[in-house]
């Protein structure tokens, strides 16, 4: 035995005894999965109004408010999304178990970010790009990148600089960090403050994608 194995790994990982790899996989793959499917809908949502010349007839609805706009379009859809993370949610650490150190609820409260920050990031590409194909493909490829950059599959301190600092852009990998401190460490507010306010800030993102429709359609109004 010494020849064949000289070296006995006795491995204890923090909140995961058992080495259990569907732990680390699906904590975060299926709210990620949920995030991504939310981020493309509200594009499509976006592009369908754009394609079918609706989309006037939509702000007027609202004053010719933007942000009234699109809050008013996309919050149904919130409630859907949202309503599916913390369904998953119960499901793992629920009836499979998965292992919950600190406080459920403020998974929760994490959980229930987690969809709009997306959604924001739609709103985003939507009020950049115009053409609801192409914008469609953006964020295909935006949100494909959110498994790779988010840091559960290989660990963002490994990567280049260049795509650590890349990764701060995705809200999964927010919330990825909330769920390590939270559920695998057992921390409080204290420790995972940060990726709260950095899911918070993405509605400053929701604020430039909305300026940036406006501006879109301010230019077709002017040709």
């Amino acid at each position: 035995m010494g020849l064949i194995m000289p070296v006995e790994l006795d491995t204890h990982p923090i909140g995961n005894p058992w080495t259990n790899y569907r732990i680390y996989l699906m904590s975060t793959l299926i709210p990620a999965i949920i995030a991504f499917i939310s981020q493309l809908h509200t594009v499509y949502l976006i592009g369908r109004e754009r394609q079918e010349r609706t989309l006037r007839n939509l702000m007027r609805k609202s004053g010719n408010n933007t942000v009234k706009a699109l809050f008013g379009k996309l919050f149904p859809y919130t409630v859907h999304y949202s309503f599916l993370v913390l369904l998953a949610n119960l499901v793992m650490f629920g009836f499979m178990h998965f292992p919950m150190s600190g406080n459920w609820l403020l998974m929760v409260l994490v959980s229930l970010l987690l969809i709009p920050a997306a959604q924001c990031a739609g709103v985003l590409i939507s009020g950049c790009i115009p053409d609801p194909p192409l914008a469609m493909g953006i964020c295909a490829v935006y949100a494909a990148l959110s498994f790779s950059l988010s840091g559960f599959s290989f660990p963002v301190e490994a990567m280049p600089h260049f795509f650590d600092s890349l990764s701060w852009l995705y809200p999964i990998r927010h919330y990825y960090l909330a769920y390590r401190d939270i559920a695998i460490f057992g921390n409080g507010l204290d420790q995972c403050w940060s990726s709260i306010v950095s899911l918070l800030l993405f509605g400053l993102v929701f604020l430039i994608g909305a300026k940036m429709m406006d501006l879109n359609l301010n230019k077709k109004q002017l040709s």
